[in-house]
Formats: structure tokens, sequence, C-alpha cells
């Protein structure tokens, strides 16, 4: 190509990332003439969906001490999946007061996000916190609350959610109706 825009380079970086290539994605990453935050989220995110959450964290930090980094949604719900497999609290907590100093409104992607991160980290009360405090709740925040209750070996109160969020008239989904039955065996 004779000219390469952002959205080039990002396909390129979440190509190889894709494919596993992540040195040859990050040397793409650090070849980019103007970096964006979308390129860093293309290989955050694929490290962490591909089950690498410490280069994905690894990556957010380099990305957190670069000048003029521009966080967002993409960046924190990639990065609070990292923490949740990680058990890295103290790193989703920082992420959520830097959402918290943003006052980026809570929507439900960084909502799930957080009582997943909370919950997965060992802090149900936190987790509870964070539902507790948004208005707008879809299929996924209220299943993932039931999740951390079912974890947390709160067999009943998962149970009680699940009957307030049909109460809310929210359609579970399989996600939903798997987290109530984790919940029944405890």
């Amino acid at each position: 190509m004779e000219v390469k825009d952002i959205v080039s380079w990002t396909t390129m970086i979440d190509g190889y990332a894709k494919l596993g290539e992540y040195d040859v994605a990050k040397s793409f990453l650090d070849a980019v003439p103007r970096q964006e935050t979308a390129t860093w989220n293309a290989l955050i995110s694929a490290y962490d969906q591909n089950g690498k959450p410490q280069e994905a964290l690894a990556i957010f930090r380099q990305l957190q001490f670069r000048k003029n980094a521009n966080l967002d949604e993409l960046t924190f719900v990639s990065t609070l999946s990292s923490c949740a497999q990680l058990g890295a609290m103290d790193v989703g907590e920082s992420i959520h007061e830097n959402i918290k100093k943003q006052r980026m409104k809570l929507n439900c992607h960084l909502t799930t996000s957080l009582i997943d991160m909370y919950s997965k980290c060992g802090n149900l009360e936190k987790a509870l916190d964070v539902f507790h405090s948004v208005e707008r709740r879809d299929v996924f925040v209220w299943s993932s609350m039931i999740a951390g209750l079912a974890m947390h070996g709160r067999g009943r109160a998962a149970i009680d959610l699940f009957f307030r969020m049909h109460e809310a008239k929210v359609k579970p989904n399989a996600v939903t109706f798997t987290n109530v039955l984790c919940a029944c065996s405890h």
C-alpha cells in the first residue's frame, strides 16, 4: 500500500495477533507512525481473548505511560478481563478509579467487566456496589452478578437476584441459566 492509515495499521496488528504472531503484531504497533488508542486496543484485546492476560496487562501499562494516552471503554473492558483472569485486583481497582476520574458513564459493557473482575478477584461486596450503582442493567450485567454470587457460595442470593431480573422484565439467556444452575449447587 502506498498510503497506510490508522485502519490499515490496526487491521494488520489485529490480523497477526489473531494468527498468534504476537511478535509481528507488536512490531507493527511499534512501527505505526501515529499511534492511537485503537491500535493499542487491538493488541490488548487479542492477548486477552487468546489466554495471554499477562501480556495484555504489559501492553496496557505501556499505553498508560505514554504521553496523551487516551484510554477508552474498549481499553478498560479488555484490560479488566485480563485482571479477572489473573486475579489482579490492584490493577482492576486502578482502572475503576480511572473510569471515575474521567467521569465515564458506566455502560453495560463496563459494568459487566467490573462486576466480573471484582467477583473473580474475591471482592463480592465491590461487585455488588457496582451492580447497585447503575440504573440500566442488561442481561449480561444481571448474569454477571448472578455468577459472582454463585461463585462465592451465595446460591440463595443468586436465585433471588434471578427472580428480581425476571421482575425487571429482562429476558435470561443460556449464560444466565448456567449461572443459576451453578447457584443451585450451593
